[in-house]
């Protein structure tokens, strides 16, 4: 039995490893971002073992804010771990980097992944998307990363992580 265990983790983590585009330079898991209070107030959802989906029979779209520190490092890549059961663009889970500039207060979208964009099939377990990007300036921005998760029924979407990879 323990054997199984074994070969069942190295298993996971060959597979996590071929998952990433780039080395990890930052990354969390989602239960660790802030709700947003349109999430807050209706109960929409739970976090459970790191991630965040829907409580119980809650629809409608779950946003939290991920803050980003000063990395030592520039990010050529944003990936997201979640599942995503349909086909359908009502129910997705997406996520954006975005830069606010520390002068002018202005905010603007780095870059954007979405589930629904990479949908074919309905029958998701869990996933990895991954996408480059240019821009990173942390001397005149502060960065963050806005997750929506979108349910309009009784569909599984939950996100567990988010990182920023080397280009």
């Amino acid at each position: 039995m323990f054997k199984i265990v074994c070969l069942a983790a190295a298993a996971v983590v060959a597979l996590s490893a071929n998952a990433f585009a780039g080395t990890p330079v930052w990354g969390t898991n989602v239960s660790s971002c802030v709700p947003d209070n349109s999430a807050i107030q209706p109960n929409l959802y739970l976090n459970s073992a790191g991630s965040m989906g829907f409580a119980s029979g809650a629809t409608g779209d779950v946003v939290v804010y991920c803050p980003i520190p000063t990395l030592a490092s520039t990010p050529g890549n944003i990936q997201i771990g979640y599942i995503d059961d349909t086909a359908t663009s009502l129910n997705h889970v997406k996520a954006q980097l975005i830069a606010m500039n520390y002068t002018t207060g202005a905010i603007s979208t780095v870059t954007t992944i979405d589930s629904a964009n990479f949908s074919s099939s309905a029958s998701y377990v869990s996933h990895s998307l991954s996408t480059d990007f240019t821009g990173y300036n942390p001397s005149q921005n502060a960065y963050y990363i806005r997750i929506d998760l979108v349910r309009n029924g009784t569909q599984h979407e939950t996100m567990f992580n988010v990182a920023l990879l080397s280009p």
